[in-house]
């Protein structure tokens, strides 16, 4: 089987996260393990991955709710969706750009509408207002302890889940940590052994 699933992929992995627990509930780590390529590496638990857009409640936006000195945010509040190429790109010409994935730039708009519109302007802005290292040590206590990990020169194109992996039950379990109100949790595969 040359592909297995209509989209052209060949492999699957999923985790399901227990909110209030952090249990473990369901795993798969690759579609087939007799495949000879990939089928014995638990893509859940040691491959990292970029997470794309997904990164963008842990990483930008929770660390951007956060109670601060002077200017708070929320979800109502405004982040203007507009070309920041100058502070994107950061002085690099070598075609660089950020865009949404629609081309389009939408101006005043709230976080609530860029989150669920998965714009990426405002994500890169969140990230930029509270810097780059706090918004990683955010994200890491949240449980994401992969997320760029020992990794150096990094810059805002993470804030749209682009150049950094992690592990996909660790980002599972970050999204388990929000649903606590940001309350991190150990993850917990096995509840008991009952003998040998």
């Amino acid at each position: 089987r040359e592909h297995l699933y209509k989209n052209g992929t060949d492999n699957l992995a999923m985790v399901s996260v227990d909110v209030e627990t952090s249990q473990v509930v369901a795993l798969v780590g690759s579609a087939d393990f007799s495949n000879s390529t990939y089928g014995e590496l638990n893509v859940a638990t040691d491959a990292l991955i970029e997470p794309g857009s997904s990164i963008k409640p842990i990483l930008d936006y929770s660390p951007l709710f956060m109670e601060r000195e002077g200017v708070n945010y929320g979800p109502g509040s405004i982040l203007r969706d507009e070309n920041i190429n100058k502070l994107y790109c950061a002085g690099y010409s070598g075609g660089c750009s950020l865009t949404n994935a629609t081309n389009t730039f939408y101006g005043d708009v709230t976080i609530r509408f860029s989150l669920g519109h998965s714009l990426n302007i405002a994500a890169v802005k969140a990230l930029y207002i509270n810097g780059i290292d706090n918004s990683l040590e955010i994200a890491h206590a949240l449980g994401d302890t992969t997320y760029c990990e020992g990794r150096e020169g990094y810059g805002l194109s993470i804030a749209i889940g682009s150049g950094c992996g992690v592990k996909m039950v660790e980002h599972a379990n970050a999204y388990a940590s929000l649903a606590r109100g940001g309350s991190y949790k150990d993850l917990a595969y096995v509840l008991e052994v009952k003998n040998a």
